[in-house]
């Protein structure tokens, strides 16, 4: 159940589904961590997330 993971477990099981050239800092990484906290709230897992934000799992 995704929500049992803590946002920052969310994140890091997100971040294991997004291509190795994608990299958020300063504004990005708080947009990216904004729509991860909607998603984990909405209860989608981290490769639901993945999918959904069109980013193809490796």
């Amino acid at each position: 159940m995704p929500n049992e993971l803590s946002e920052d477990e969310y994140a890091d099981e997100v971040s294991d589904f997004m291509p190795p050239e994608f990299v958020a800092d300063g504004e990005d990484y708080e947009r990216w961590r904004a729509h991860v906290r909607d998603c984990r709230a909405r209860g989608l897992s981290p490769r639901e997330y993945a999918e959904r934000s069109g980013v193809r799992s490796r």
